[in-house]
């Protein structure tokens, strides 16, 4: 929801882009969350390619120079703000990734009914879970079929 997106957003130094939010653009996040989903999922490069393209194309997400007081950013659309901001942004980051380290390292949780995605930064590349939530439950639930069936 809204609320939790604002929050998430500006826990990771982006008050400007929470603050643009609107309850009109939580529609369009949700087909954003689509299409990041089915990169996050794709079997290979070249389905996440198509995804990804198809929504850098849709979003008119321009690449410029952006010189700000602390730093130089070479981003997508550094002028917009709120959900247009982050259709183009968040597609043009996954696609850097994938661009830069390959699919290897993007996954889906393992846990049921949990679909959430993750970037595994483990050194082994062993992560199978979004969070220690849903570890744990899966291991608790592990552990009740292991004596039910002992």
């Amino acid at each position: 929801d809204l609320t939790w997106l604002r929050a998430a957003l500006t826990s990771v130094g982006h008050p400007r882009l929470a603050r643009a939010l609107r309850p009109a653009d939580l529609a369009p996040l949700r087909e954003l969350r689509g299409v990041l989903r089915t990169a996050f999922a794709a079997p290979d490069v070249k389905t996440a390619a198509r995804a990804l393209n198809r929504q850098l194309v849709a979003a008119d997400a321009v690449f410029l120079l952006d010189v700000g007081a602390d730093a130089t950013r070479f981003s997508a659309v550094p002028d917009r703000t709120g959900c247009a901001a982050l259709a183009a942004r968040l597609p043009a980051a996954l696609a850097a990734h994938i661009a830069d380290h390959g699919m290897s390292r993007l996954g889906v949780c393992a846990s049921d009914p949990c679909r959430c995605v993750f970037v595994d930064r483990t050194r082994a590349a062993t992560r199978r879970y979004c969070c220690t939530y849903c570890n744990d439950r899966r291991a608790a639930r592990a552990y009740r079929l292991r004596r039910r069936e002992g």
